[in-house]
């Protein structure tokens, strides 16, 4: 272990975080340093100044209480989460709020001898430092779309390659794609022969649908794929309401659900891309995929106005080309929150040096 394992408590129960710490402080110091905070809006305020930790100590009591821009704060400061439950009861409640995380989440008693809680804190600090995964700002990102309508652009490539790299870190990953399945044959050896497309026949079933009746798990590498059964209906074309429809629902115990929205019209695209919290726009690095990428930003913008361009502010384009990693010198080109050159690269080897880059590029 290099250096001081640097530690933060966040609790409002002031008698037992501040006994805590002081024995952190008096006993352990050479091996932690610690810090305490007992209001969430000091806590806020902390991480605005830049403050960052390995492990974070806190109570769901003190979860409930922080915003939404605070907790997105939260995830992205700390390696580690060790949740302190005020029982021995499981706080299923809480781990939604953790989907996106790419650290480590654990759970132990709160009232525990001190020995106990620094040993946890030991355990969640190693886990974190095991893993490999992108050692960058996590976005805390739940639901990742990949589209362009630049035909093989490398959409269905890159969204497996993140579900892929994703479940070999442990996180629950879905994978939805909204073109001819049968392409992801080439990702997933064992994939079942599905003769129709994606999700095709869902306008046509009555009441609800069950989105797990469609879910095939990849044994070799952890990721569930959403394919569509051959029982479901005939064939029928998505409406946009159907794809925002889609886009809504809920996919409890994921970590990340990961969508290829395939070559749809900008409409269409328009209501599934909204839905999601990141969205990566693939292309080649050349001047038919530019004047195309840049039509469609402009055709967009005029029937989307600001709602687009607040999409916009999320969406990161990645444009494939024979040099290595940079930002793009025009890193707002025609709106996006940013613009990465990618080396053009084949393997989907999720334990490559090369494949851990680029996603730590993107997430």
């Amino acid at each position: 272990m290099e250096g001081k394992v640097r530690v933060l408590v966040a609790d409002t129960d002031v008698e037992y975080s501040a006994s805590f710490v002081r024995y952190l402080s008096e006993r352990q110091g050479s091996k932690y340093t610690v810090a305490l905070v007992n209001n969430p809006e000091k806590l806020e305020k902390l991480m605005d100044a830049g403050y960052r930790a390995d492990v974070l100590l806190v109570a769901p009591q003190y979860i409930k209480m922080l915003e939404a821009k605070v907790l997105n704060q939260l995830l992205s400061c700390f390696e580690g989460i060790l949740v302190l439950k005020e029982n021995n009861v499981a706080s299923k409640d809480e781990a939604p709020k953790f989907r996106g995380y790419l650290g480590i989440v654990m759970e132990i008693n709160k009232y525990q001898n001190a020995e106990t809680l620094i040993s946890e804190v030991d355990k969640i600090f190693l886990e974190a430092q095991k893993l490999e995964r992108p050692r960058t700002v996590a976005r805390g990102v739940a639901k990742i779309a990949v589209y362009s309508p630049i035909g093989g652009s490398g959409r269905t490539f890159l969204a497996c390659l993140i579900a892929k790299y994703l479940a070999s870190i442990k996180k629950k990953v879905l994978l939805q794609v909204f073109e001819d399945v049968t392409s992801l044959g080439v990702f997933f050896e064992n994939l079942p022969l599905i003769e129709s497309e994606f999700f095709l026949g869902i306008k046509t079933r009555e009441g609800a649908i069950e989105f797990g009746e469609y879910v095939w798990k990849d044994e070799k590498s952890g990721v569930d794929v959403l394919l569509v059964s051959n029982a479901v209906s005939e064939a029928c074309e998505l409406s946009s309401e159907e794809v925002e429809k889609i886009f809504q629902t809920e996919h409890a115990g994921y970590d990340f659900v990961i969508s290829e929205l395939g070559a749809w019209d900008s409409l269409k695209a328009i209501k599934g891309l909204q839905h999601n919290d990141l969205v990566l726009f693939p292309m080649w690095d050349d001047e038919s995929s530019r004047i195309k990428a840049r039509k469609w930003v402009e055709f967009c913008s005029g029937y989307d106005g600001e709602s687009f361009e607040r999409l916009l502010g999320k969406c990161i384009c990645i444009r494939f080309c024979r040099t290595g990693f940079e930002n793009s010198s025009d890193v707002r080109e025609n709106g996006f929150a940013e613009t990465l050159n990618i080396p053009r690269f084949e393997t989907q080897a999720v334990e490559s040096k090369e494949v851990r880059e680029i996603v730590a590029k993107l997430l």
